[in-house]
């Protein structure tokens, strides 16, 4: 609506369905139909397997479906049967028992169960998946690196730069900006420049519907913060480096929206604890997001994630996308829309690499769990872009964005705001997660992300 010059018009909300124009559904039609799926499952007790199902449908019975349950270890099938439909009713409920595998502290767990069509039918195949429910029977505890020789580590000041070296990395932290401004491991770049505060995010169609938010960000210049380091020391252990930042987030000429604290911890081997906390301070209802903006290297383009996926997902859109072992290109990772706006996050990632085509770079686990987004294009080009060949992809950057929150999307575009509990109001928030160089086949990514630095 309106690009050929047609007055009046709807703008972008003559194409705003559940599928593209060439007629792919988009994820809005994934969630619907997670929402609207004819069975349900609730666990009654995870610990001795005991679940509950229940028939959704009014008229017919699941004799239609073939019921499975399959229970993972860091996304590795261990155990798996068949669930007898035969006997469910129209609105009926009947109780499953299984025997489920004892699981242990070291891995991460999941139950979940799936239902597809045991023949063709005229509007899906034989095989096509009709409902899944999914629960986590137990999440990896984050151990404490055990004592080992003390690693030396070189420090010294210069041109404003602190520089730390290591047997086999080196890292440069601009003391202007208060930021890591290089970190390469093997003589190779990991991070070209990072962990810049974020509270901006490219405003969604429900951003800037009713209720006008994305306009209430833009007038607070949300979209023009910049970063002023207020303190930062540093102290120097055998086996360590302290690097402590403190930083207002503040848009030209107008008072603070935010504070936040940054605590970097090096060790010898390269490992980088970051803790962050952010400190919000603004008269605004809720936040777009609360988030680290980084840009690696374009090379950095083979993104591997255990979380939620493969579709991207959001505090209130996220139902559809099952947490599991995951992989794509960071281009794959770009959701389509018409109008460019916010897309593509994963939410409640344990883990992420980001490497090259040989394997190599880098791995960022959180202590609980995060979100995040990969794109080969800036978000300053994502906010400005009115149409997705607009954007000004860029083969010599990654841009990566680890989230602490995200604001939830809503319905506004025509319908009401997020719900109270997925919107991101200004409170204090933390975000704490730790940096490793990565290796296919030299690093098991499950143990690299469960043993934490001493």
């Amino acid at each position: 609506g309106g690009d050929f010059g047609d007055y009046p018009n709807d703008g972008v909300f003559c194409i705003d369905g559940l599928n593209f124009p060439d007629r792919r559904p988009h994820t809005g039609l994934l969630e619907l139909k997670k929402a609207l799926q004819p069975v349900k499952v609730e666990a009654v007790s995870l610990e001795r397997g005991q679940f509950r199902l229940t028939s959704r449908r009014l008229f017919t019975d699941l004799s239609d479906l073939a019921g499975r349950w399959s229970v993972q270890r860091n996304g590795q099938e261990l155990a798996a049967g068949t669930i007898d439909l035969t006997q469910t009713g129209p609105g009926e409920t009947s109780d499953l028992a299984l025997d489920l595998p004892a699981s242990d502290s070291e891995g991460d767990w999941l139950v979940t169960f799936s239902f597809i069509l045991r023949q063709n039918t005229a509007w899906a195949g034989a095989g096509h998946l009709v409902a899944v429910e999914q629960f986590v029977l137990a999440q990896a505890e984050r151990l404490t690196a055990a004592a080992c020789a003390a690693r030396t580590l070189s420090v010294r000041a210069e041109d404003c730069l602190l520089i730390i070296c290591g047997e086999s990395f080196s890292l440069n932290f601009d003391l202007v900006h208060g930021q890591m401004s290089e970190y390469a491991w093997q003589d190779q770049t990991l991070i070209s420049q990072g962990l810049a505060p974020t509270l901006w995010r490219a405003p969604t169609d429900n951003d800037i519907g009713g209720a006008r938010m994305a306009a209430q960000w833009q007038r607070a210049r949300l979209d023009h913060i910049q970063n002023r380091l207020v303190s930062c020391s540093w102290e120097v252990h055998p086996d360590q480096v302290i690097i402590q930042c403190a930083h207002v987030q503040a848009p030209p000429v107008l008072k603070s929206v935010c504070r936040t604290k940054s605590t970097y911890t090096i060790k010898g081997d390269g490992s980088i604890q970051v803790d962050v906390r952010f400190e919000p301070d603004t008269d605004l209802a809720y936040l777009p997001r609360l988030g680290l903006c980084w840009i690696l290297p374009g090379d950095l383009r083979q993104a591997a994630w255990y979380g939620r996926g493969p579709q991207e997902s959001y505090p209130d859109k996220k139902s559809a996308a099952l947490i599991g072992l995951y992989q794509a290109d960071v281009a794959d990772l770009h959701e389509p829309y018409v109008r460019p706006q916010e897309n593509g996050a994963h939410a409640d990632c344990r883990w992420l690499t980001l490497t090259d085509v040989r394997g190599v770079g880098l791995l960022i686990a959180a202590r609980t769990v995060f979100s995040f987004t990969a794109h080969d294009y800036p978000d300053e080009a994502l906010t400005a872009a009115d149409h997705d060949h607009e954007l000004e992809y860029d083969a010599d950057h990654t841009w990566l964005t680890i989230d602490a929150a995200q604001n939830g999307l809503g319905s506004n575009s025509c319908g009401p705001e997020p719900l109270l509990q997925y919107r991101l109001l200004p409170r204090p928030a933390e975000l704490s997660f730790c940096l490793r160089p990565y290796g296919d086949g030299l690093h098991d990514p499950f143990e690299r992300a469960g043993v934490w630095p001493r």
